[in-house]
């Protein structure tokens, strides 16, 4: 009767066997990781693709003029704070039929997208840029595309952490040369994109334009969405100060200022 042989494996055969892996584990899991960020950053730019067509879509439907913080067309009490800074995202809703839209697949906190009705500062991914959104409750003057020098360098929308991108009031409306950083310390020119209200929580918090993958997707007023390396948000792309006036919106990365 034959009978059967095993060969049992050695130590130094099984750490081996534990060493390829580790090594294989090692090279696998940031190619996965990096995989799986990259289909988070298309799902982001897909929301802001989405963004850009609601708010094209809007302004065909009035007269070419941007959404607004604004909820009344003649000065709204003082008390009402309904939606405030995030009436822009209510008034965008009927053309994208969810609030899912409005939150990035990276965003750093879980929280669904919330337009509170006792606070004026909404929970949200993107931050839309306050010098063409904000109206002032005893005016009515609603920003058009025709308004703005350069739409198609011009951002309208962007990855930050809650809904309104602009230097603080009181500060300098020519040149901001404070902020130069982001949460996440990443370089940024002087008065790009500050965010005013950026803790995500619904509170006041400085930041800045959030490079959440690296970079950030960005609707332009044009109503087109890109996404721009942060590599292109170096303070040594840029030949001259930030022009952030009402009448001179911010400009993205590598668009020459205003004169």
């Amino acid at each position: 009767m034959r009978t059967r042989s095993y060969h049992a494996f050695t130590l130094i055969e099984l750490l081996v066997v534990i060493a390829i892996i580790a090594i294989l584990a090692a090279i696998l899991f940031p190619v996965f990781a990096r995989a799986r960020e990259k289909a988070r950053q298309a799902a982001c730019l897909s929301n802001t693709k989405e963004l850009a067509v609601a708010v094209h879509s809007y302004m065909q439907d009035w007269d070419n003029c941007y959404p607004s913080t604004n909820r009344y067309p003649t000065p709204r009490p003082a008390w009402d704070n309904t939606y405030g800074y995030g009436f822009w995202m209510w008034l965008l809703q009927p053309y994208l039929k969810t609030y899912d839209v409005f939150r990035c697949p990276s965003a750093p906190h879980n929280k669904p997208v919330w337009l509170p009705d006792n606070s004026p500062y909404p929970v949200a991914s993107y931050g839309y840029n306050e010098y063409l959104l904000y109206i002032d409750r005893y005016e009515q003057d609603f920003n058009s595309e025709s308004a703005v020098p350069v739409p198609s360098q011009t951002a309208l929308i962007a990855d930050c952490y809650n809904a309104a991108l602009f230097h603080d009031w009181g500060e300098n409306e020519d040149e901001n040369t404070n902020w130069n950083y982001a949460p996440d310390k990443k370089r940024l020119p002087s008065g790009m994109l500050r965010v005013k209200y950026a803790n995500g929580n619904g509170g006041r918090s400085g930041g800045k334009l959030l490079a959440r993958h690296e970079g950030s997707n960005i609707v332009y007023a044009d109503a087109h969405a890109a996404f721009m390396p942060v590599s292109r948000f170096d303070a040594a792309n840029w030949t001259g100060p930030m022009k952030q006036r009402k009448e001179r919106p911010v400009i993205c990365p590598l668009a020459q200022p205003l004169p």
